[in-house]
């Protein structure tokens, strides 16, 4: 469907449901739906406030775009038989920009487009990731982390390794000696770090950070490849750096997501509070929250987003896969990461924006029944883990 044929689709949704003509299948998805947002509101009373202002100001622009295409239409929000009609957009519904859902892991989008029909149940499928991880420790020992093993894991000189339900921490000071750890995910892990100095990091699948595990000297720095995002202890007399390869971050007491993965030719830096400075070896530029630092591979620019996506950005950390005018090789290597497959395309990818917001416990059945809206053919191998995707 088109972005007009979309709009008319779910204006005439709308109706049936308030007329009582809609399916078991639409009714389901609307009623679930509207439920979908006593969700996200739970979520947001979480965020910190720079959090809630930015999600305020993404959500703002959605709103404002869907009233421009239908400024004499109503939104109607459904719970039981309770209705409100508010004079902004139907859209809103579905926020028409290629197509929004919002989907946890018990909503699926069955019924929403009239050439779709009701999914069985699905007998077999992939679930999302977990929290895991592996440690390795200074003299190359190996520790697999999960939330069933908690207590104290080792001991680097003076300083001694925690895992506390599904964490990681670091306590104790230096004795003189340097000593680096390195945490790592695989496709379908994540974990959460606390450093030495109480600096908070959330390390994504696919991801890696080494660190010391206690800071000496005159600097912090650890080294990263992958996506972290980092609530970093102010410490005005050591400054924090992240770093991958000749590219460095400069951080001032702060939170900020990194993406920075090998397989992506930029690496990007969103900055959420406080301020960084980002360099490449060649070029260094300053960015307060709100903005997000690109940095091209093979060049040697800095590419500043003054307004940038930071909703988008961070979503994965508060467990949602986001994708917002996203290219369909971002979306396969979301999904190649938090599900652990492989992903086999044939034929081209098509040249279009996609827009949705999914739930990161969503199975990957649900996911993908996205796919099924836009009319891409795709294939579960759940044996050997393999998404095959014919665009």
């Amino acid at each position: 469907m088109s972005k007009p044929e979309y709009r008319e689709y779910f204006n005439q949704l709308i109706d049936r449901y308030l007329e009582g003509n809609a399916s078991e299948a639409e009714k389901d998805f609307v009623e679930k739906y509207y439920q979908s947002f006593d969700k996200i509101a739970g979520r947001y009373s979480e965020l910190s406030n720079s959090e809630k202002a930015a999600t305020g100001r993404n959500l703002k622009a959605k709103i404002d775009a869907a009233i421009d295409g239908n400024s004499n239409k109503k939104v109607l929000f459904i719970r039981r038989n309770l209705f409100f009609a508010v004079s902004v957009a139907a859209s809103i519904i579905f926020i028409l920009t290629g197509g929004y859902f919002f989907l946890n892991s018990k909503f699926t989008v069955r019924g929403i487009n009239p050439q779709l029909t009701v999914k069985h149940a699905v007998k077999e499928d992939i679930f999302p990731g977990v929290k895991k991880a592996t440690l390795t420790l200074d003299g190359g020992e190996k520790i697999i982390l999960d939330s069933a093993h908690n207590g104290i894991l080792a001991r680097q000189g003076t300083t001694a390794i925690n895992n506390l339900n599904g964490a990681l921490s670091y306590t104790g000071n230096t004795d003189g000696r340097i000593r680096y750890n390195t945490l790592t995910t695989q496709k379908g892990q994540l974990y959460p770090l606390t450093l030495s100095d109480g600096t908070e990091i959330y390390l994504d699948a696919s991801s890696s950070i080494r660190f010391p595990v206690a800071f000496t000297g005159n600097d912090r720095e650890v080294t990263i490849n992958g996506r972290a995002y980092f609530h970093v202890a102010e410490n005005k007399a050591m400054p924090f750096y992240v770093i991958k390869g000749d590219r460095k971050v400069r951080v001032y007491g702060t939170q900020f997501n990194v993406s920075a993965y090998d397989k992506e030719k930029d690496i990007k830096v969103t900055l959420v509070q406080g301020s960084v400075q980002v360099s490449n070896g060649k070029k260094a530029t300053m960015i307060t929250p709100g903005q997000q630092a690109v940095l091209p591979g093979g060049t040697e620019d800095i590419k500043v987003i003054d307004h940038a996506d930071v909703e988008q950005a961070i979503a994965w950390k508060n467990g949602i896969i986001a994708m917002h005018h996203a290219e369909m090789s971002d979306i396969l290597n979301e999904i190649e990461r938090w599900y652990d497959v492989d992903v086999v395309v044939n034929g081209t990818l098509p040249q279009r924006d996609f827009y949705f917001s999914v739930s990161r416990n969503a199975n990957l059945s649900d996911l993908l029944r996205i796919f099924e809206i836009y009319h891409i053919k795709y294939k579960i191998d759940v044996q050997n883990r393999r998404l095959t995707v014919n665009p």
